[in-house]
């Protein structure tokens, strides 16, 4: 659901995985840092949209910790990775469903 919901915002030529559990890969191709901002802020705003039925009366709310990274030119496949890795573990200690 999660991957179907976040290709809605893509283009033909941006790429999403499931990297495993929770945790997706987004790579935006010739985007700017405003513009993966923007898109990462309404798939958010979306997310956020969405209730999971609970077993009490009310539904659960569904939140969404992002982080952002560039590929940097000498960049492999790891540092870009861990880079973004650290991004999203500075959204969560943050207090989550944010960006950063």
């Amino acid at each position: 659901m999660a991957n179907s919901l976040v290709k809605v915002f893509l283009r033909k030529s941006d790429f999403v995985a499931r990297l495993g559990g929770d945790e997706f890969a987004v790579i935006l191709r010739e985007t700017s840092e405003a513009d993966a901002r923007s898109l990462a802020e309404r798939v958010l705003a979306r997310i956020r949209t969405l209730r999971v039925p609970g077993a009490s009366a009310e539904a659960l709310p569904v939140t969404v910790s992002v982080g952002l990274a560039r590929i940097e030119i000498d960049d492999d496949e790891k540092t870009w990775f861990e880079r973004a890795d650290q991004a999203l573990y500075v959204a969560k200690q943050a207090g989550r469903d944010r960006v950063c």
